[in-house]
């Protein structure tokens, strides 16, 4: 079994960024993940969210992670935002 992570996860309750371990099959491994926040506006989203994996044959498994960036528009006049979903402008 084994899970590589730039960023840190939780694996059994135990914090790692790298899980390389024997275990018996059928063993339970829960995989936890979260949004991960810097203080530069940064945040990374994981590629897989909180897991339960039942393991009956051996596993590698890379999780990537997306990172997003905190935009902060400030004006004294209306900010228009284009809306993908509805096709539409919407001012804020």
């Amino acid at each position: 079994m084994s899970i590589t992570s730039p960023l840190p996860i939780t694996v059994n309750g135990a914090t790692t960024a790298n899980y390389t371990s024997w275990v018996w099959a059928g063993s339970l491994l829960n995989l936890t993940t979260s949004n991960v926040y810097l203080t530069n506006g940064t945040m990374f989203a994981p590629s897989v969210g909180n897991e339960s994996i039942i393991v009956s044959s051996p596993i590698s498994m890379g999780i990537t992670w997306t990172p997003y960036y905190l935009v902060n528009i400030t004006s004294e006049y209306p900010v228009s935002q284009w809306d993908a979903d509805q096709g539409v402008q919407r001012l804020r």
